[in-house]
């Protein structure tokens, strides 16, 4: 089920069998033989290129980082109690 429904991103993160039938892949915990889907195998390991293109951005000279969740700063608090004090990734 995980292999036929999640597909997409066992390709991006390189956990199939590498569709280069000369190559290992040592993360390959799924094996789809030797039929890869044309556009998911030009996808294969995708998320090496995202995160070039993430750490261009924050590395620019120019990245302000942007507070998107607020910070506790007002001591300590129960969490089951008060569960809006919890920062928003936690959440």
């Amino acid at each position: 089920m995980i292999k036929s429904h999640n597909k997409e991103i066992l390709y991006k993160f390189g956990y199939v069998n590498d569709p280069d039938p000369t190559k290992k892949n040592p993360t390959a915990f799924f094996d789809f033989g030797e039929k890869h889907d044309e556009k998911l195998a030009a996808d294969f390991k995708g998320f090496r290129k995202i995160n070039e293109e993430s750490l261009k951005v924050v590395c620019s000279p120019d990245y302000k980082a942007k507070a998107n969740y607020r910070i506790n700063k007002e001591g300590c608090f129960v969490g089951i109690s008060d569960p809006y004090k919890i920062q928003e990734p936690a959440r």
